[in-house]
């Protein structure tokens, strides 16, 4: 197997050729072609660190409101994906827009984007009313192995891509269509190899069925009295999908996301279906040819309104922790040790005792990001709409030194309070640290940029998600996972690791689906550098 490591301190890269696998964990990379700097790393406040710059960005059309098709339909979010669409080195964006086709935002290389449509609306096969029809969700991946990321869309009754051909997208085209009585609502779209044979596979999550006019008339015993609708499965074969439905319990499921993570870090995805509050959620692994829900052995049966999931290792025992996004703070489960998981949010401080509305926030997307690059993870989430007229501002969780996280959304100058549903982390602008794009209907996408500072960071990106990455950063040894999309958004396949006062990482651990201990790849990096990993 060969990798391609490229090391740059712009978005301008140079190469560098390396074998890999080894039969032992052992250094294939000392990073000769590295540049060294050094760092002081003397500022990593909260106060006005981030600064809405929208509009002189390139972000200037309104994203659509589903409630001015129909005024008494719950909001939602459309989608948001970060990716390098065109390889350029620079994170653009894709955003959804209902009805019209999504927007790619090409980005320059330093956080100015031009916008420009793709091609092809969702054709209304199924006769449906106005408010069902378009585009509800947005994935990534190479989807077809040609070393391009596509784009992956869910609506209702149907699935489909956009096909990136080097760099352009191709006219939209349906992968698969519902043919029952009533039709899935997609509203969130996973892609990875789910079933461990090299090929990517899509997994859709759906919140409800809806009626079908254009079909037959339902049977009421064959119907579904709780408007649920099984999840879809693609798996991918040499010759096309193969639909499979997974149910949470006989009727079907009831969740605003479905997770392929590798939480057990065993090298192959599992999917993590969370209920939104009502119903039953599932733990899916793919064992001996079947799928089977492991939800109740892992203690994921959990009460929460599940919207967005991220992870990361927050209490030093090397094992994959996660947070979700609810109503109310994130619900933060640590890993127990025995391959199940315990509630510690409280512990770690994820409480809103310091929030500015009176309704508890709505929680979307959200992710753990090292923000001032001080060498800990943070937690930012989106915040949506929720049943009363009160505000809902997005929240940043910083992380302290101890191990607890304290909200800091306001010093930091997160001040918009319009509903927002996706929420990604990037260094758009090529400076070395994280900014924040959020997305919510009715208005453009808000670009909140980051001042920046003069600490230590490494950027590693992947060519692949699911992807696990391990570093040590002086005392603390920190794991991240690139996850496809949660809450309506879905980060860049990037790894980014503040470094703190440090100018290298101690040794730093990769390891991709499938590989087993003895292959995983070892390497240091010097801060301030941006590695390109690229399987062939």
């Amino acid at each position: 197997m060969i990798y391609l490591f490229i090391s740059c301190d712009s978005t301008t890269y140079d190469y560098v050729q390396i074998s890999g696998k080894a039969d032992s964990p052992q250094e294939v990379w000392e990073g000769e072609a590295e540049t060294e700097y050094q760092f002081e790393c003397s500022d990593v406040s909260w106060g006005d660190r981030f600064s809405d710059e929208s509009s002189v960005r390139g972000f200037t059309e309104n994203v659509p409101d589903l409630q001015d098709i129909c005024p008494f339909c719950n909001p939602i979010g459309l989608g948001l994906v970060a990716e390098d669409f065109n390889r350029d080195g620079a994170i653009d964006l894709v955003v959804g827009h209902l009805l019209s086709p999504p927007l790619l935002y090409l980005n320059d290389g330093q956080g100015f984007f031009t916008s420009e449509a793709l091609n092809g609306v969702v054709p209304d096969v199924f006769h449906i009313p106005e408010k069902d029809r378009g585009i509800r969700s947005l994935a990534a991946g190479d989807l077809n192995g040609d070393g391009w990321i596509d784009l992956i869309w869910g609506g209702v009754g149907l699935v489909g891509w956009y096909q990136n051909q080097q760099g352009r997208f191709l006219p939209l085209e349906i992968l698969y269509t519902d043919s029952e009585t009533q039709l899935g609502v997609y509203g969130n779209i996973q892609v990875g190899d789910l079933n461990g044979d090299d090929l990517l596979d899509v997994f859709a999550a759906t919140t409800r069925a809806t009626g079908c006019p254009s079909c037959p008339e339902l049977d009421p015993q064959e119907g579904d009295a709780l408007g649920l609708w099984p999840d879809l499965t693609l798996i991918q074969h040499s010759d096309g999908f193969e639909a499979q439905f997974l149910r949470t319990d006989e009727i079907g499921s009831n969740s605003h996301i479905g997770v392929a993570v590798d939480l057990d870090l065993d090298g192959q995805l599992e999917i993590y279906v969370p209920k939104d509050l009502e119903g039953k959620s599932a733990f899916w692994e793919w064992l001996n040819g079947h799928w089977n829900d492991f939800v109740e052995d892992r203690g994921l049966e959990l009460n929460c309104k599940a919207m967005g999931f991220s992870v990361a290792e927050l209490n030093a025992d090397q094992e994959l922790d996660f947070c979700m996004t609810c109503l109310g703070p994130p619900l933060c489960m640590l890993s127990d040790g025995y391959g199940g998981f315990y509630d510690a949010s409280r512990m770690l401080g994820f409480s809103i005792e310091s929030y500015q509305s009176v309704d508890p926030p709505v929680g979307w997307s959200g992710h753990f990001a090292d923000l001032n690059n001080d060498g800990w993870l943070d937690f930012v989430q989106a915040s949506g709409a929720s049943d009363s007229e009160e505000q809902q501002y997005d929240l940043i969780w910083a992380a302290d030194r101890m191990g607890g996280f304290s909200e800091v959304s306001f010093v930091a100058g997160i001040e918009d309070s319009r509903d927002h549903y996706g929420l990604v982390t990037a260094d758009f602008d090529s400076d070395g640290y994280l900014d924040i794009v959020t997305t919510g209907p009715g208005h453009p996408p808000v670009f909140y940029k980051n001042k920046g500072g003069n600490c230590g960071w490494v950027q590693l990106l992947s060519s692949k998600k699911h992807t696990t990455i391990e570093v040590e950063i002086g005392e603390q040894r920190l794991i991240q996972q690139i996850l496809g999309a949660t809450g309506q958004a879905q980060n860049p396949s990037l790894f980014h690791f503040g470094l703190g006062e440090a100018n290298k990482t101690g040794p730093v651990w990769r390891q991709e689906l499938g590989m087993s201990e003895a292959e995983r790849i070892r390497m240091s990096v010097y801060g301030g550098n941006r590695i390109f990993i690229e399987e062939q």
